[in-house]
């Protein structure tokens, strides 16, 4: 076999292996978090080299990453398909902002003129900090959100929550590293409890922390004591991931797929384009959501994300 051959071959095996291994239930070993983390970035990769062994006419090479392509990139291009419900015109709903605030420093002015454009009935902010509480204070998020359950903090640990409604049975989830605070407020019929969600990112070393706090975030939203569950935040995962996918399991999607919409990055936003999908908010499935969208905000590397969802109890 041609030296060129042989290099086209070892391209079709390896090359899509970031790409198909995400299909898997597995995401152990090192970097293998981080590298399926980068699935899209590795799709448009595949994509280009496709396109080169179609140009020099290495016909079965650019077949083989052609199928790979299409296989990697269906999952994520029909990500609402399947779970999408319309929801019911009369029934009331939740408007949901949430934002990553990186280390306190995302601009307040532009959270509260986003709450009121979206006219969100609550708003989660994690990587809270008390001086970012000041700011929004200052900026009238009061006026509009006058209920709040906060839990902030010096760097990246601090979170909290706002509401149009009063809230009640506040708490956090114990024992986790970023604090999760959580309250439940009416929605109709319905008592929904929000939660502010920031599990512990997979940084290398830390990824069976990562595991552990993700698992135990889906038990605390699959908890049956009469009150519907709904998590906003920087899950820090996405669905490229088995370890996201397996926590929302059977019974939990977001409110993204539950608005017949695909997947969407939220992170980095300084680079040249958000790459890794992890801010979300996280819903029973059968809820049903009328939009579901993303928002640049000074200050921060995140998109703020938006969510307008009907609870269904």
């Amino acid at each position: 076999m041609r030296r060129s051959s042989l290099v086209w071959l070892a391209v079709v095996i390896v090359l899509p292996l970031p790409v198909l291994w995400g299909l898997t239930p597995w995401d152990r070993g090192p970097g293998v978090v981080q590298v399926l983390a980068l699935r899209v970035p590795a799709l448009l990769v595949l994509a280009a080299v496709a396109v080169v062994a179609l140009v020099v006419r290495r016909w079965w090479a650019a077949g083989v990453l052609v199928v790979a392509l299409g296989v990697g990139a269906f999952p994520l291009a029909t990500a609402g398909a399947a779970g999408a419900l319309a929801a019911d015109p009369d029934r009331p709903t939740l408007g949901i902002v949430s934002v990553n605030a990186r280390y306190g420093l995302a601009d307040a002015e532009q959270i509260v003129a986003l709450v009121r454009e979206q006219e969100a009935d609550v708003l989660v902010v994690v990587e809270l900090t008390p001086e970012l509480v000041e700011r929004l204070d200052d900026a009238g998020l009061a006026d509009v959100l006058p209920h709040r359950e906060v839990l902030p903090a010096r760097g990246p640990e601090g979170s909290g929550l706002w509401s149009a409604t009063p809230l009640r049975d506040g708490g956090e989830i114990p024992g986790s590293t970023m604090r999760m605070p959580f309250a439940t407020l009416d929605v109709g019929r319905c008592a929904v409890r929000v939660l502010a969600a920031h599990p512990m990112p997979p940084i290398p070393g830390a990824e069976g922390t990562w595991r552990a706090e993700l698992a135990a975030l889906g038990l605390f939203l699959r908890s049956d004591d009469g009150v519907v569950d709904v998590a906003a935040g920087d899950l820090n995962a996405g669905l490229t991931l088995p370890t996201f996918r397996a926590m929302l399991g059977d019974s939990l999607t977001t409110a993204r797929s539950a608005a017949g919409l695909a997947w969407a990055p939220t992170w980095p936003t300084d680079t040249l384009r958000p790459w890794v999908d992890l801010d979300h908010v996280v819903v029973p499935v059968g809820t049903g959501a009328t939009a579901a969208g993303t928002h640049v905000v000074d200050g921060t590397d995140h998109l703020a994300v938006s969510a307008r969802i009907a609870p269904v109890c």
